[in-house]
């Protein structure tokens, strides 16, 4: 038996924790319970990491012990004080000592508690017996008292909410009256009456104190037969009367038969055993109700959902629901949950929030019979919508005004099948948007996208996101950037495009149509450009498609290629109508046609009008490739330099018709010099056609069975530029049987 204090810190900020007494007399029994948190977060105590309690005692001396970390994931840790902790008299002072390496430490927020000089001792008493008499009195009352704080604690101490269950129940007398009596002795009529008290007493000080309960406390069973939402619902509803709550559910199935609505300031965390089970036509969680009107980021936030299972039950209940509806919050945590089995729409659906994390969490089965409940973008629902607030995507609860989400991080999950259900079509984005308003600021990290039948990450008209060190396997899509063509219901006749992202470390398992796409629109005499666009160091392996490259951008500006490796698939990198385009230093390995195919002729009200220009072309290296490696068709403005082709053409086999590198259809402006070609089946190694204008050849290592490089451009030539003493430039070039001409100019 211990007597328990428990108490929070913060490594960031100052956090009050109510003061506490030991008895000087006290041995092997006080026990403190600490939280640490960071900015309010608790910190994650990875493997290996130490805690340390040090103590600062009235007479001046530092006392260290250290701490047992109970659970990892919720920064809790105990310690046992030993009696050198204690033993003066007066007021002690104590911090912890966080220890992530030997040389990387953080110190806590400070707590205190004042030791007291015990009324009885082995002087003041004429007998041994007596002495231990009356230290068994103390330790009966202290008992009785300790066990109080501890079904209080219920939340961290799990194997406290039995023993509340079957005081509830009254199958023992004991634990009942001991459930009744709180910290000071008092001993209630009912437990109700006991809880009452204890909710009236736990509002907390300082920034934000979360008092902890569990649904047990008010009746949950969590035996899968009993309704337990009404006794989860009081529990988070405590959050409204007291400002703050954190509501621990263990181990056990609860059956959910309506939605639970969270407030601000709620802390929701479950056991990784504890599963919510669906028993209803809707879902599980929302951040608000019908009537509720909030604006921008000022509704519920602060809100954490933490471990368990939400179980969507689609054998049994198959209705189309959200399982988590979010809308103008703002510090919002998901972590470590796992969602089953999402009917027609989403995991999380996030609107017009701010501030998010969702990590560690598993999205896993979807279903959806698109003949009965199907609808125009039910084969692209995602797992986390992350949207604005209109009336069209949530209408749970408003205001419908459009304002967008920013700053979301979502990282560490897995999004894939269940074992009744196949994935999502979709991981991470939407699919609807407002005019003039843009998602900005996410982040996706680290997740595993696994057969989404749409795409892994979908952004729609997204601002500023990174998705970096994701792993795609199997899905039609990778990463499908979208933006609205003007021509949607939506549009208002106008398109419009996102910009500024980096994609970058991924790996590319067997996508079925593309890893990376990326297309903005010109529409109604209006160019809508995708800025800034940074695809780097990312592996395609195993394309499982055809007739579809592994990377496609489309009305980009600003665009940087580079690092990226792809084996095995039907075409690299397809380019049309963008702009100031750099493609180098990527490693392309075993492709049906081409390696890089820059296009500004495939639709003809944008032939011409000179939207595909300034490509740098540099540094890559491709080996068996079946048609053209570069095809360059219509650019104005480009460089290739320094790249290595080897067995590139591999259809010409039977008829040498391809060359390695094509230059045609009007393309202006261009040098192409410092390449290698090899291979056997190439009718030139560097084409340069009639078609094209002012493009110059030079210096290139090339071979091609009936040339090594033509160029027929219109201006353009074969040869380099020198310039004489008196800064006069000649073209040099060489003619047949090798004589150098010069010609000025």
């Amino acid at each position: 038996m211990y007597k328990p204090y428990p108490i929070i810190v913060d490594t960031m900020k100052k956090v009050q924790n109510n003061m506490f007494a030991i008895n000087t007399n006290d041995l092997n029994t006080p026990k403190i319970i600490i939280t640490i948190q960071q900015n309010g977060e608790p910190v994650i105590l990875a493997e290996g990491m130490k805690v340390r309690l040090e103590i600062k005692k009235p007479d001046n001396k530092l006392f260290f012990q250290d701490c047992t970390i109970v659970d990892p994931s919720s920064g809790l840790c105990t310690v046992v004080l030993n009696s050198e902790a204690f033993e003066v008299e007066g007021h002690h002072v104590a911090e912890l000592m966080v220890y992530y390496t030997l040389d990387r430490i953080a110190v806590t927020s400070r707590f205190s508690y004042t030791a007291i000089k015990g009324l009885f001792n082995a002087e003041t008493l004429e007998s041994s017996n007596s002495f231990s008499a009356l230290n068994k009195i103390v330790f009966d009352a202290e008992s009785a008292q300790a066990k109080a704080f501890e079904h209080e604690q219920a939340a961290l101490i799990s194997a406290q909410n039995a023993k509340l269950s079957e005081a509830n129940n009254n199958q023992t007398v004991i634990e009942t009256i001991e459930a009744r009596t709180n910290g000071q002795g008092k001993t209630f009529a009912s437990l109700k009456e006991r809880m009452n008290d204890f909710d009236s007493k736990v509002s907390g000080a300082g920034d934000v104190y979360f008092p902890m309960y569990t649904p047990q406390m008010r009746g949950a069973k969590g035996d899968g037969i009993q309704d337990d939402t009404p006794f989860i619902q009081s529990i988070l509803d405590i959050a409204k009367t007291k400002g703050a709550v954190y509501c621990h559910i263990p181990k056990g199935v609860y059956r959910i038969t309506g939605r639970l609505y969270l407030s601000k300031n709620t802390k929701l965390v479950m056991d990784k055993e504890a599963r919510l089970l669906r028993d209803w036509a809707g879902g599980f969680f929302l951040n608000g109700q019908s009537g509720d009107n909030f604006t921008e980021y000022n509704g519920n936030g602060n809100i954490t959902i933490e471990g368990g299972i939400l179980d969507g039950n689609i054998l049994n209940r198959n209705n189309s629901y959200n399982a988590i509806g979010l809308g103008h919050g703002y510090n919002i945590v998901l972590r470590d949950v796992e969602i089953l089995d999402v009917r027609g729409a989403h995991a999380v659906d996030l609107n017009s929030s701010k501030d998010v994390l969702i990590e560690g969490c598993k999205f896993k089965g979807y279903d959806i019979n698109y003949t009965v409940d199907g609808d125009g973008a039910s084969y692209m629902r995602e797992a986390i919508q992350v949207s604005s607030h209109t009336e069209a995507g949530f209408n749970a609860f408003g205001e419908f005004d459009g304002t967008p989400c920013v700053n979301v991080t979502i990282r560490n999950n897995y999004f894939g099948a269940s074992a009744n259900r196949p994935a999502y079509p979709c991981g991470v984005g939407n699919h609807g948007h407002t005019p003039g308003s843009f998602i900005k600021h996410v982040r996706i990290y680290d997740n595993t996208f696994d057969g989404c039948t749409y795409a892994g990450i979908r952004p729609y008209k997204y601002e500023n996101t990174t998705i970096k060190n994701n792993t795609f396997i199997n899905c039609e899509y990778g990463v499908r950037f979208s933006n609205p063509d003007g021509k949607g219901t939506y549009d208002n006749g106008v398109p419009e495009a996102g910009k500024n992202v980096i994609i970058e470390g991924n790996h590319f398992y067997q996508s079925k149509k593309r890893d990376i796409y990326i297309a903005a629109w010109a529409y109604n005499g209006i160019l809508a450009r995708f800025k800034n666009v940074q695809i780097l160091n990312n592996v395609s392996e195993g394309y499982a498609g055809t007739a579809n490259e592994s990377i496609l951008v489309s009305f980009c500006d600003n665009v940087l290629i580079q690092g990226n490796t792809c084996r095995t698939a039907y075409r690299f990198i397809m380019s049309a109508y963008c702009n100031n385009v750099q493609i180098k230093d990527n490693l392309a390995l075993d492709l049906t046609t081409e390696v890089i195919y820059v296009n500004d002729s495939d639709i003809a009200e944008h032939l011409g009008k000179g939207y595909t220009k300034d490509y740098y072309i540099s540094g890559n290296r491709a080996e068996r490739g079946g048609r053209t490696g570069f095809l360059i068709s219509g650019l104005d403005g480009v460089e290739i330099h320094g790249n290595v082709l080897t067995d590139i053409t591999l259809e010409n086999a039977s008829g040498s018709t391809r060359s390695t590198m094509s230059i045609s259809n009007s393309t202006k402006n261009g040098r192409v010099y410092n390449n290698r070609v090899r291979g056997a089946y190439q009718k030139y190694g560097i084409e340069v056609t009639a078609s094209c204008s002012n493009v110059q050849t030079f210096n290139n290592d090339s071979v091609g069975l009936t040339r090594p490089v033509l160029n027929n451009s219109v201006g353009g030539f074969e040869g380099t530029y020198m310039h004489s003493a008196d800064g006069i430039r000649y073209k040099m070039t060489v003619l047949n049987g090798g004589t150098i001409s010069f010609t000025a100019g």
